[in-house]
């Protein structure tokens, strides 16, 4: 049985983050059941563009703190990347709070630049994916999306975040070779199978609606998930 786990977090107050973060886990066993002690831990936000946080385009930096916590609890090494659809990685994170986190909890802010090809035989449309070399760094991979609409996949979450792992021009050729929105599915389908986060956090205490990801309108919705089954 897949379980999605669902807890409320009406702020981003940082005791009222950690508290709902704790709770969230806890009804999934607790970060430990996914994570285990010197697992480099690869937490990643979505960073689409550098504005400001509480536009509810990006995650936001004190859910990944929170999530950062949670992994050094457990004994993991975590760092933070992504490879931002707009812009660099540095100035994304600067702009969203998320460099000040990684400042705060002294690790590292890897911006996705190089690519790795990784073989994937059972593949629906590709055969080789080319994703960020964070992806072959990282002993374990969490997905920590932010709860959206999206103009052309209807809805983003804990999979269409790992859209990232597609780094710089590679995302604007993928958006070229499956224009169909069922290939593009076919796309992320592949991708979340290879790259297989072993837990999927959404932060939904502020998400958007309307014309996502990036022009939506912000909307407290009050909440945030996690599972293991990020299509879940």
């Amino acid at each position: 049985m897949t379980k999605v786990a669902v807890v409320k977090a009406d702020s981003y107050d940082t005791k009222v983050v950690d508290q709902a973060m704790t709770e969230l886990l806890a009804h999934l066993g607790g970060m430990s059941r996914f994570i285990q002690p010197g697992d480099r831990v690869l937490v990643k936000p979505n960073m689409l563009e550098g504005v400001d946080k509480d536009k509810a385009v990006t995650t936001h930096p004190q859910v990944v703190q929170a999530v950062i916590k949670a992994v050094k609890e457990a004994g993991g090494l975590p760092f933070v990347g992504d490879s931002p659809a707009l812009g660099n990685a540095r100035k994304t994170a600067e702009r969203t709070g998320i460099w000040d986190v990684c400042k705060a909890e002294g690790i590292t802010l890897s911006p996705f630049q190089e690519t790795v090809d990784v073989e994937f035989p059972e593949g629906k449309i590709l055969r080789k994916l080319a994703l960020a070399k964070e992806f072959i760094a990282a002993d374990k991979i969490i997905s920590v999306a932010k709860m959206k609409t999206h103009s052309f996949m209807g809805v983003t979450g804990g999979i269409k975040n790992l859209f990232g792992f597609i780094v710089g021009a590679g995302k604007a050729q993928c958006h070229l070779r499956m224009q169909q929105r069922g290939d593009f599915a076919l796309l992320l389908l592949d991708l979340a199978r290879r790259v297989a986060p072993v837990l999927c956090i959404v932060d939904g205490i502020t998400g958007m609606e309307g014309d996502g990801p990036r022009n939506g309108t912000p909307v407290k919705a009050g909440v945030l998930l996690a599972g293991e089954n990020g299509f879940a």
